[in-house]
């Protein structure tokens, strides 16, 4: 039986508005818990950089996986436990087929047994390929020891080519730890530093610092060049406003050249940046520029140090009276210690490293952001509110152009019998909702 009643029985607009307002407040107050705890943070990423390989001559494609523990299938041993799995890769070009692939075995050891379902603690590893310049299509996915397929990533990879006389930049391969090394070899050391990518180019306040590293190719070079290349970079942000710049030197050491720098972004705001870097010969006047996406979040405790009624004023939608008067009334040197109170009472597995309800809580305000913003952030919205306190709908039923109606959304939750109604009074995309049940 369908959960909504024809259109031709809706109750009149007028009627609808007044029970919303009267009734919003009612709706929302008390709720303790969040439903749907299932989805859950990203597991599993992929990620790219291309540098020219001076033994072939050819581009260097080198791919990136990261995956969480709780993805991949332990066997107890003696002292721990150990996943054994495999990473497949296919390289399609533009029309699909397929041109090259390759499977890297890699084994994950772990020593307790919340470890093993870990969605915090990840395997990584790389494969590289070797391609002519062009635009490719990389499926990626993981399988156990026998066969079972368990998680899959596909994305676009751009192969540059490193021929003539121009100044050439490689890709921005932002790192999560870069340190020389003389003793450890293998594919991620790279003129004797060991590098660590940052396979979802995530940062916080607990990981404030933007490390980078890059490779300058001038296959012209005839050793009479200025002895040093000038490098500019940048952090901006989506409305191409500049957050941070620098710039410096960078020695040349012939026809290859290699720096890595690290930004300290603590003074950000949480959001999506790019990092853009140029390189200029200043003898002969050539010039290169790459760019690297990343995303700055505060933690949930940097969150509250940060903006403390904010936090307090997300917390809204799944407090009691009492635990929203506790929190507003607070004094600063009581923040912390009230807000982990909060988190703990809710904490479904105690004693874990994790609690699932308040990751699961803070990525829902962070989807609410993305996905419903308008004028206010996206969590303020009707649909973020919906969203953060029931969870992903089972359904979407999208009316944004019907003849002679104004824009509409129905949202199905069929596990608990309820439908949510979204009207766009004003075109604008702030969609407002006027009948549940």
């Amino acid at each position: 039986m369908s959960l909504l009643p024809r259109k031709s029985q809706w109750i009149p607009a007028v009627f609808i508005l007044a029970c919303f307002f009267f009734c919003a407040p009612h709706l929302f107050a008390n709720r303790q818990r969040i439903k749907n705890l299932a989805e859950g943070p990203n597991t599993f990423f992929v990620d790219s950089a291309n540098f020219f390989d001076p033994e072939t001559g050819t581009s260097r494609l080198e791919v990136y996986y990261k995956v969480a523990n709780d993805h991949l299938q332990f066997i107890k041993e003696k002292d721990g436990y150990r996943a054994s799995f495999q990473i497949l890769c296919v390289v399609n070009d533009q029309k699909g087929h397929q041109v090259t692939g390759d499977i890297v075995s890699d084994t994950q050891w772990v020593r307790t047994y919340d470890e093993t379902n870990s969605r915090r603690e990840f395997a990584h590893g790389q494969l590289v390929f070797f391609l002519p310049s062009g635009e490719y299509g990389l499926r990626v996915w993981v399988e156990d020891r026998y066969c079972n397929e368990m998680v899959r990533m596909e994305r676009q990879a751009l192969v540059f080519s490193f021929d003539g006389p121009s100044l050439v930049l490689s890709d921005l391969l932002l790192a999560s730890e870069i340190c020389s090394t003389e003793t450890r070899k293998g594919a991620q050391v790279r003129n004797g530093l060991l590098l660590v990518p940052n396979v979802d180019r995530g940062y916080s306040d607990l990981r404030p610092l933007v490390t980078f590293y890059f490779e300058i190719y001038d296959l012209a070079f005839n050793g009479s060049a200025s002895s040093f290349f000038e490098v500019e970079w940048e952090v901006v942000d989506l409305d191409g406003e500049i957050a941070l710049a620098d710039s410096g030197k960078v020695l040349r050491r012939g026809e290859l050249s290699f720096d890595h720098r690290v930004l300290d972004i603590t003074s950000l705001p949480e959001g999506k940046y790019i990092l853009r870097l140029r390189v200029r010969d200043p003898q002969a006047g050539r010039t290169a520029q790459r760019e690297a996406p990343f995303t700055l979040h505060w933690s949930n405790l940097g969150q509250v140090a940060k903006d403390f009624k904010e936090a307090v004023a997300q917390l809204r939608y799944i407090a009691t009276e009492q635990e929203y008067r506790k929190l507003k009334d607070a004094q600063e040197n009581e923040w912390k210690e009230v807000w982990l109170k909060f988190w703990a009472d809710r904490d479904p597995t105690p004693g874990t490293p994790q609690n699932e309800m308040q990751n699961e809580f803070y990525r829902r305000i962070e989807y609410t952001n993305d996905h419903f913003s308008v004028i206010s952030p996206g969590w303020k919205s009707d649909r973020g509110r919906i969203y953060i306190v029931h969870g992903p709908p089972d359904e979407i039923e999208r009316h944004p152009m019907d003849i002679g109606l104004k824009p509409y959304e129905i949202w199905y939750y069929y596990s608990s019998n309820h439908f949510f109604y979204f009207l766009d009074e004003n075109g604008y995309g702030e969609y407002k909702l006027v009948n549940w049940q």
